[in-house]
């Protein structure tokens, strides 16, 4: 069984998903799948069957994100070791909260990344037409390569 793992600066607490986080992940993939490679639908069978896997594989690690003093959950995110690259993945908000930061769960996550496969680039793959993509480059990720409809993008460092 993977163990559970807690990454946490002063304001944000990321956690390993449970079981019980399973359904707001659903919604939010499903309410933004426009800007998933994933286009149908997520029903619960097929979220639970991935998050069955995900369990085994020991090299996949997805968090929620919350506020620390609240306990509020306000994102997710994740990262898999993908042949020599750390790719993330899932990186969405899922909850407005005033004075949380995806930018700076985002930069906490890259650094754990850097930190337990310190020779390894961290990726995301973003959909050309993702809002998000500017938003990747404004913190530090830069554009590798153009595929099909959509870009790679590197962050070598952890500093932003």
């Amino acid at each position: 069984m993977k163990k559970a793992i807690i990454i946490e600066d002063d304001n944000i607490l990321l956690r390993s998903i449970e079981k019980e986080d399973l359904e707001l992940m659903r919604i939010s993939k499903n309410k933004n799948k426009q800007y998933f490679h994933h286009k149908k639908d997520i029903t619960a069978e097929e979220q639970q069957a991935w998050f069955d896997e995900h369990k085994k594989r020991n090299d996949d690690f997805m968090f929620v994100c919350q506020d620390k003093t609240s306990k509020d959950i306000y994102g997710c995110m994740g990262f898999r070791l993908l042949e020599n690259v750390l790719d993330g993945y899932n990186i969405m908000r899922t909850k407005d909260i005033k004075g949380t930061s995806m930018k700076d769960a985002l930069i906490l996550l890259v650094k754990y990344a850097k930190d337990v496969y310190p020779r390894l680039v961290f990726q995301v793959i973003v959909l050309e037409d993702n809002p998000a993509l500017s938003w990747y480059e404004k913190i530090g990720f830069h554009r590798s390569y153009h595929q099909d409809n959509f870009f790679t993008l590197f962050r070598e460092n952890t500093s932003i």
